[in-house]
């Protein structure tokens, strides 16, 4: 999938309602997350199995159409909470 940055080996998670999402867990990266259209709710990604803390990256409404990379180690897992029906693609690699 080329979105704007390199993912060899990985992983990806569509996401296209609001809800809360565990990708992956244990040990990873999280590459980063391509959006198809500005946001219409905010996207919360956590370095947990819940949406806990920590908190590693917030997407706030009306964040920019196109890819993001981020590129973090994840220790615990990757957790994705979505408050509109937004689609957003995550991009990670265990």
């Amino acid at each position: 999938m080329a979105v704007g940055f390199e993912n060899t080996a990985g992983r990806h998670n569509r996401i296209t309602t609001a809800t809360t999402t565990t990708p992956l867990t244990g040990t990873g990266v999280l590459d980063g997350v391509f959006i198809p259209a500005a946001l219409t709710g905010a996207v919360t990604i956590y370095d947990n199995l819940t949406a806990s803390a920590p908190v590693v990256v917030v997407l706030p409404i009306g964040y920019p159409a196109g890819p993001s990379p981020i590129g973090l180690l994840m220790q615990t897992g990757i957790t994705v909470v979505t408050a509109a029906a937004d689609e957003v693609v995550v991009i990670y690699r265990d």
